[in-house]
């Protein structure tokens, strides 16, 4: 007791309701994110001296969180405050709420979403059941299985909601299909939900929401419903735009800002965020992302239209202020910061040194803006804090004593509203009155009015704003850049015979040569881009980890299934016609080959079944790993019976599923040639490449090859006797978890797909997929109409070796593709947007290739091919998007002309194998790694 007494301070816990009317020297509390206003300023005045708050920001630990969304990417501090501090628990009287509940803006959400749905549910009464049964069928056969998908019965929706509005609803699922492809989207309905605009022949009460379909309209019940309930909506929204444009006050989101929108914007934004239901403590304009696609575009279009810098201030202050923090130009304070900074200077202000002495500590990377404005208004007094921009009226007078003499003749001038704007814009930007208005002793407004404009659109910050004091003259002594980055002066030429006089002999070519400084800066931002993870796969891995938690086998358990079945395959290979048919196309008896493991399932229903059962293997856990199926009569069934068996396996050797191969003799055309284990908790085939990446993880010397089959893949690696790795998708295409799969080991392959149309689209979708992972794939030409188990099988190993030694950059095929079927100025377009997802060692050479091949001036590419880079810097996976959204064209350009019943004349003629290589730099090497 006595060593607690001297030593221990006590604490005491309590809940923030229980701590009300208490006060202690000092408070630590806990949040959790849940809490509102109310209790957050409870909890932290319950301290005298010092109040503590601490945020759970991250996991719990328990194991079955660890890929929750809130776990994987969980919400910074700052996040967390701002949700606090938004969130009001203030009780409201019964008057209020009657009150409330009048009001038209709170009515108009509830009206909006009434109207919305009674469409939908009224095109599906009106509908024709022969419709529902035909839809069902196209679509399925449009995109097989779409039926099973979660959002199915909202795409059926959907779809009897454009039926009804007398347009073709296959026509328009076919456009949504062929617009850009589904790839491996999950729930492929709902993608084709989300394309499927809800626009209507008629416009309807608000323009994100559909009119009334024409069927609709003229149906004796429905047609009267939703006139009237159009004419509620569109009533109210006319009442809260009046009420916008004619009140006294001003909504809480504009009072927010420094900057007040026009008041017909203000309008429109106040009427979608009644809509919607924003609510308004949200002083975000537009509220929550929307993401239904008519919706969302119209939310995009107000948020641009409040983006817009209606005041240079941010245009002069932005650079400035960039340099301060990497991210503050993600604050979307930046811009009222700017128009305070702008204020500032303009009267006066050394805004400078305000700047250098509040970024002496480095800014946070949460609303960096807000804090370095927080900072500089320690440093103010309030009416500097409190300033607005000052309107023409009020410093109208200040210019006409400005003007002296000349003010009479200049106000008389229909020039005169023309100058006050460039004065107003000038103010904006900082400029005080007395640098922009100098002393003309001739009365020529409209030369005042080029100097004025030359100023206030110059992106040089004011001189008085910059003044600061001047580094010592030592500061550079004895310092040298660790990795110096030379910039030459255009002005200042040196003499050609002092740099030969001075230069050594041997001078070592420099990385990078351009004609300006334009594609340097990008080709250095190129060298240190890496790819962030799609949303998409994340969200899709972190479903898969939850599959888990429903599974009703354990990871170990799966594994011992797939081990024992693999196992069971191999014993029966050894006599069966499977041997035979691998050693034939392999060229070489591979029953013991510990990379491949081949297998036979036999024919018959129940021998794996059988044999599992004998293993103490469950029904259950046969049918969650994937090994058996259930027969119509609810007896269990081999999944695979008279097929070429090939494990597919991890880097730890571990089984994860199995792909088997059809007998070549089977009569039943009705089977699919591959079949793969399905999903289950423990494989799923859009996360894995097939083949022995292992080898690659153990000798960096191994070259990864990208083919199109399990049994190219395994042709490959063989032929070349480990040299080159086949690799293969174990879907119809690469998916971005496998390409990113292919990045990690950090090397460039080679793509060597089938000798023919289908294999040469692969190889272009292959390398939009692997460019973004900063990846230089090379393209092995193999001989028409082969593939590389083909070449294997009939003796034409040295011919497949000699196709992979000499793949040549798929760059080539792409751009000479566009150059041999595209008018000049398309294929020009088309060669640079392959070039800029190029290493930037291979932009130059490139640009001059193309130059002399198109006739192009190498300046004009070089700018294009400017534009092409910095879209791939910004958004790499967007750009590439963009490009296998045209793949349909391409496969248009290399289809000949007979299969699409086309003249030779409709159409340009094919490319040719031919390849011109794009030359590359000395010392560079096309193998490595494009970084």
């Amino acid at each position: 007791a006595d060593y607690v007494a001297e030593h221990v301070e006590l604490g005491y816990a309590s809940t923030i309701h229980t701590a009300q009317g208490i006060s202690v020297d000092t408070t630590h509390g806990v949040l959790s994110g849940g809490e509102s206003r109310q209790l957050l300023y409870t909890m932290m005045t319950r301290g005298r001296e010092a109040n503590h708050a601490y945020l759970a920001v991250v996991s719990d630990g328990n194991e079955h969180t660890t890929f929750a969304p809130e776990t994987v990417s969980p919400l910074t501090p700052t996040d967390m405050l701002e949700k606090i501090l938004g969130r009001d628990d203030t009780p409201v009287s019964a008057t209020t709420q009657t009150r409330i509940a009048a009001d038209p803006a709170t009515q108009l959400a509830d009206a909006t979403r009434r109207y919305a749905d009674a469409i939908g549910v009224a095109a599906a009464q009106i509908a024709d059941p022969d419709l529902l049964r035909h839809l069902t069928r196209r679509i399925n056969a449009m995109v097989p299985g779409i039926t099973d998908c979660d959002a199915w019965p909202t795409l059926v929706n959907r779809l009897l909601l454009i039926a009804a509005d007398g347009r073709d609803p296959f026509a328009e699922t076919q456009h949504a299909l062929t617009s850009s492809p589904l790839g491996e989207a999950r729930d492929e309905a709902s993608v084709l939900v989300a394309r499927l605009e809800t626009r209507t022949r008629d416009r309807g009460p608000l323009p994100w929401l559909p009119g009334i379909p024409t069927r609709l309209a003229d149906h004796p019940t429905w047609g009267p419903y939703l006139s009237a309930r159009s004419t509620l909506v569109g009533a109210l929204a006319d009442h809260v735009r009046q009420a916008t444009l004619t009140g006294a006050s001003q909504p809480a989101w504009v009072r927010s800002s420094s900057w007040t929108p026009p008041l017909s914007l203000v309008a429109d934004v106040e009427v979608f965020r009644a809509a919607t239901g924003v609510d308004a403590a949200d002083l975000r304009p537009t509220g929550d992302p929307q993401f239904q696609r008519t919706i969302r575009r119209y939310q995009t279009g107000l948020d641009r239209r409040l983006r817009e810098d209606h005041s240079p201030a941010l245009a002069e202050w932005g650079p400035v202020l960039a340099d301060l923090s990497a991210t503050i130009t993600a604050d979307p304070y930046l811009p009222q910061l700017a128009r305070q900074l702008g204020y500032l200077s303009s009267h006066g202000t050394q805004v400078r040194p305000l700047l250098d002495a509040a970024s002496v500590q480095p800014l946070p990377d949460d609303h960096p803006a807000a804090a370095l404005w927080w900072r500089i208004a320690g440093q103010l007094d309030h009416a500097q804090r409190t300033g607005q921009r000052r309107t023409p009226d009020q410093w109208l007078p200040e210019l006409t004593q400005q003007l002296g003499v000349h003010a009479a003749a200049m106000q008389a001038s229909p020039w005169w509203v023309t100058l006050v704007d460039a004065v107003d814009r000038g103010l904006q930007r900082g400029w005080p009155l007395d640098a922009l208005i100098s002393p003309h002793p001739v009365g020529d407004i409209q030369t005042l009015i080029e100097d004025v404009t030359r100023l206030a659109d110059s992106h040089d910050t004011p001189a008085d704003a910059l003044e600061t004091e001047a580094p010592p003259a030592d500061l550079w002594d004895d310092w040298t850049p660790a990795n110096p980055i030379l910039v030459a002066n255009p002005h200042e030429q040196p003499d050609p015979g002092e740099l030969a006089a001075s230069e050594p002999a041997d001078v070592p070519e420099p990385p990078l040569e351009w004609d300006g400084d334009d594609l340097t800066v990008e080709a250095l931002i190129r060298t240190g881009l890496r790819l962030d993870a799609d949303p998409a796969d994340t969200i899709r891995l972190l479903d898969q980890a939850d599959q888990w938690h429903d599974s009703p086998a354990s990871q170990e358990r799966l594994e011992l299934v797939n081990e024992l079945t693999a196992r069971f395959y191999q014993h029966t290979f050894t006599r069966s016609w499977a041997r035979a048919y691998l050693t034939d196309r392999f060229g070489v008896d591979v029953h013991d080959h510990p990379d491949l493991r081949p297998g036979l399932a036999p024919a018959g229903w129940t021998n794996l079944v059988d044999h599992l059962r004998g293993h103490g293997i469950t029904d259950q856990e046969m049918l969650t790993a994937g090994v058996a199926s259930t027969a119509r009569n609810g007896n269990l069934i081999d999944r695979f019976r008279d097929r070429v068996m090939l494990p597919i396996q991890d880097a730890d050797h571990r089984v994860l599923g199995f792909v088997g191969r059809r007998n070549p003799t089977s009569t039943d055309e009705r089977a699919p040639k591959y079949l793969n284990t399905p999903d289950t908790p423990l494989f799923h085939k859009g996360n894995q490449l097939y083949g022995a990446t292992h080898l690659l993880t153990a000798d960096p010397t191994r070259i990864p090859v990208l083919a199109e089959g399990p049994m190219d893949a395994h042709a490959i690696t063989l032929a070349s006797h480990g040299r080159y790795i086949g690799l293969a998708p174990l879907g119809t295409s690469l998916t971005n978890l496998q390409a990113t799969q292919l990045a990690s080991l950090d090397r460039s392959p080679i793509i060597a797909t089938d000798a023919d149309l289908a294999g040469r689209l692969a190889a272009e979708r292959d390398y939009w997929m692997l460019t973004p992972h900063g990846l230089d794939p090379r393209y092995a030409i193999l001989n028409p109409g082969t593939d590389p188990a083909e070449l294997l099988a009939t003796g034409q190993a040295a011919a497949l070796n000699h196709a992979l030694t000499q793949a040549g950059p798929l760059a080539d095929v792409l751009i000479n593709e566009r150059i041999s079927n595209l008018p000049t100025p398309d294929a020009a377009l088309g060669a640079l947007a392959v070039l800029a997802a190029q290493p930037p060692d291979r932009w130059e050479d490139g640009v001059q290739a193309l130059g002399d091949r198109l006739g192009l001036p190498a300046g004009f590419l070089r700018g294009t091919l400017k534009d092409h880079v910095r879209a791939w810097n910004t958004n790499a996976r967007r750009a590439a998007d963009s490009q296998l959204a045209r793949l349909h064209d391409v496969k248009q350009r290399l289809t000949p002309a007979e299969e699409t019943h086309e003249t030779p004349a409709d159409r340009p003629q094919a490319a040719t194998p031919t390849i011109e290589r794009i030359p590359t730099r000395p010392g560079h090497d096309p193998r490595g790694r494009g970084r």
